[in-house]
């Protein structure tokens, strides 16, 4: 029963991580881009401009990209604490009546209005159409066709690193370190009964 309860506790403050992810990383990329446009906006040459405005598409691609992926993991979630089997009865109620309240109970006006969407999707969204406006049209002559190349290319080459990169791969003595501490405690446990 212990190690349900320890299970139970380990989901719902995953639950909770997860919650404090999105908020700190739309902390973190607003500041970022607040700074970056200052940069863009206060430098004198083509090529910072270009440069800048590529970092700040790039940025807010992973910022996108990653709160698509966010937001399915938090639905994930929310449905893994409303189930029975996995909760238990009472918290999967408790969860399952609050979800159903938020649902049905507020005015129909404001319902649409869901954070973890607008902060995933729409803001990391809005902010690089915006970056893509200001470094296209970085010199007064109109928008420049060969920055949306060095965008586009940009893009094309982070999503195939960030898919195909895994980087370094733990060993599997750093793995066993740790399964053999814990089977090392358990043992000391069932010495001393």
């Amino acid at each position: 029963m212990a190690e349900e309860e320890f299970g139970r506790r380990l989901l719902f403050d995953f639950f909770i991580h997860e919650a404090e992810n999105i908020h700190n990383r739309v902390d973190w990329f607003l500041i970022f881009h607040g700074i970056l446009f200052e940069a863009f906006l206060s430098t004198h040459y083509a090529v910072h401009r270009i440069t800048l405005g590529t970092l700040g598409c790039l940025v807010s691609y992973v910022w996108l990209v990653a709160g698509v992926r966010q937001l399915w993991d938090v639905r994930q979630l929310v449905e893994s604490v409303k189930d029975r089997n996995i909760m238990g009865a009472a918290a999967a109620d408790l969860f399952k009546g609050m979800y159903k309240a938020r649902a049905e109970c507020q005015p129909r006006w404001i319902r649409w209005a869901r954070a973890t969407p607008a902060f995933c999707i729409l803001l990391p969204f809005a902010v690089l159409v915006a970056w893509l406006a200001v470094t296209t049209t970085y010199a007064d002559s109109g928008a420049r066709f060969s920055a949306l190349e060095i965008i586009g290319l940009a893009i094309a080459l982070l999503t195939v690193a960030w898919a195909f990169l895994r980087g370094p791969t733990p060993s599997a003595e750093a793995i066993a370190l740790l399964r053999d501490k814990n089977t090392s405690q358990e043992d000391g446990k069932d010495r001393g009964k």
